[in-house]
């Protein structure tokens, strides 16, 4: 696992003591930006089971290096994931077996992950600053005329 643990978004609070005491989890922790790559590099896919999220940049990262990404229908998350598409949302958010039963069917559909990761390429291009930037200011040049 890489990054900070959200505390407010786990519902079993052992689950930390969990996570550090499992032998097939590795606890990395908070990295330097330009470390993340490197890490993101390794995965085979992306697990982001988020309750929410201000915008998932991370997910945007993880679609642009090509790798399949599950997280969940919610705020943030459900406008940097096409589902289906480069990846999978599930629903109900909080919900740990849905998310399970995402990870064994990714694993188990190699192809369908090769294609998640292959369209998650593309759709990190519709985030590239210029147009993110460009879209911003049709926003604020409409809002002059009202």
């Amino acid at each position: 696992m890489v990054g900070s643990v959200e505390k407010q978004q786990i519902a079993d609070k052992d689950l930390i003591a969990k996570y550090n005491n499992h032998p097939g989890i590795i606890m990395v922790g908070k990295v330097p930006f330009e470390e993340v790559p490197v890490h993101m590099a390794l995965m085979d896919c992306f697990v982001l089971p988020a309750w929410w999220e201000g915008f998932g940049n991370v997910l945007i990262q993880a679609a642009a290096m090509g790798i399949p990404i599950i997280s969940t229908h919610s705020t943030g998350c459900s406008n940097a994931v096409s589902d289906g598409y480069n990846g999978v949302l599930v629903k109900p958010i909080k919900n740990a077996k849905v998310i399970k039963e995402a990870m064994d069917n990714m694993k188990g559909n190699k192809e369908e992950a090769a294609v998640y990761g292959d369209n998650g390429i593309q759709w990190a291009r519709n985030f590239e600053p210029i147009i993110i930037w460009q879209g911003l200011e049709k926003i604020y040049n409409e809002s002059e005329n009202l």
